[in-house]
C-alpha cells in the first residue's frame, strides 16, 4: 500500500471555538462553547443560518443521511435536540442523560441514533422515541462515537484513552480496540472504510479497513498520524466529506474549520 498524506485545502475563520463539525451538503455545520450551532460554507464570511436553545455549550453535532435539513446537538445541558435548518427552534429533545452528553451520531440508515455521554455510558435512541432504546456502560466518561457504514458497529472514544468498535446486535466484547496515552475526543468513519480517532494531544490517525464488516488491527494501517501544526492545539473534531469520502474537515478551539485531502 503506498503511503498517503493529509494535505490541507482551505479554512473558515469562525467567531468562537469549534467544539465539533459535520458536513451537510456541501456545507459545515458546527456546534459551538456559546450553545449556539452555526451553518457555513467555506466561500462566505458569515454564518449562513444560527441554531440557538441550548443553555450550556455544543458537544456534538450530527446530520441527518436521510434528510437534507435534520440535524442533531448534544449539549453539556444534558439534551439533545433534533433541528431542521428550515427552521430556528428544534423539532424534538431527548434527555435521558444523567450528566453531559459529550457525542450524538445518526446511524447511517438515519432511523437510529447513538450518544455518548459523561455518566459513563453509550445510549441508542429510536427518533420516534423520547427514551432511549439500549445502553452500554463503560469504566469512564465517554467522550465521542460515530457509526461504520454498516449500520450495526459503532465506535467511542473515552476519556480514558480507549478506543473502540462494537457491533450492537452483540456488545459483550469489542470487535477493534486500541488503547491512547490521551483521551480520544473525536472518532469519524467515511464510506471507503477509513477509520479515525483524534485524541486532545492533536494526534490524528486514520485507519484503512481492509474488510469493512470486522475492522481489526491486523488489517487496519495508520495513514496519517499527529499533526503538530500549533492551529490544530487542541483539535476537536473531524468529519468526512459524504460526497468525496476522501476530504476531511478538522475544528477546535484555534477558531477555524480547516479542509483537509487524502492524496
Amino acid at each position: 500500500m503506498s503511503a498517503e498524506t493529509l494535505k490541507f485545502s482551505k479554512s473558515v475563520p469562525t467567531a468562537t471555538g469549534n467544539s465539533e463539525i459535520c458536513w451537510i451538503g456541501d456545507n459545515v455545520l458546527a456546534g459551538t462553547d456559546s450553545g449556539c450551532a452555526y451553518l457555513w460554507g467555506f466561500d462566505k464570511p458569515e454564518p449562513l443560518a444560527t441554531f440557538q436553545e441550548h443553555d450550556l455549550e455544543i458537544n456534538s453535532i450530527s446530520s441527518s443521511p436521510s434528510s437534507k435539513s435534520h440535524f442533531l446537538t448534544a449539549s453539556s445541558d444534558t439534551s439533545i435536540k433534533l433541528w431542521d435548518t428550515n427552521k430556528i427552534s428544534p423539532v424534538q429533545s431527548f434527555t435521558d442523560h444523567e450528566a453531559e452528553v459529550t457525542g450524538v451520531r445518526f446511524s447511517p440508515s438515519g432511523g437510529l441514533f447513538g450518544s455518548t455521554s459523561r455518566d459513563k455510558t453509550l445510549k441508542i435512541w429510536d427518533q420516534r422515541e423520547a427514551k432511549s432504546t439500549m445502553s452500554i456502560q463503560h469504566q469512564t466518561a465517554l467522550l465521542s462515537l460515530n457509526w461504520s457504514a454498516n449500520n450495526n458497529h459503532i465506535m467511542f472514544g473515552g476519556e480514558d484513552g480507549s478506543f473502540q468498535v462494537v457491533d450492537i446486535r452483540n456488545t459483550s466484547a469489542a470487535v477493534f480496540s486500541k488503547k491512547y496515552s490521551s483521551k480520544v475526543t473525536a472518532v469519524s468513519s467515511s464510506k471507503n472504510d477509513k477509520f479515525v480517532a483524534v485524541t486532545t494531544d492533536s494526534q490524528l490517525e486514520v485507519f484503512s479497513n481492509a474488510d469493512s464488516s470486522t475492522p481489526s488491527s491486523s488489517t487496519s494501517s495508520m495513514l496519517s498520524s499527529l499533526l503538530k501544526d500549533d492551529s490544530h492545539y487542541y483539535l476537536r473534531s473531524v468529519s468526512w466529506n459524504p460526497t468525496k469520502p476522501n476530504d476531511l474537515v478538522c475544528g477546535g478551539w484555534n477558531k477555524n474549520i480547516s479542509l483537509y485531502s487524502i492524496a
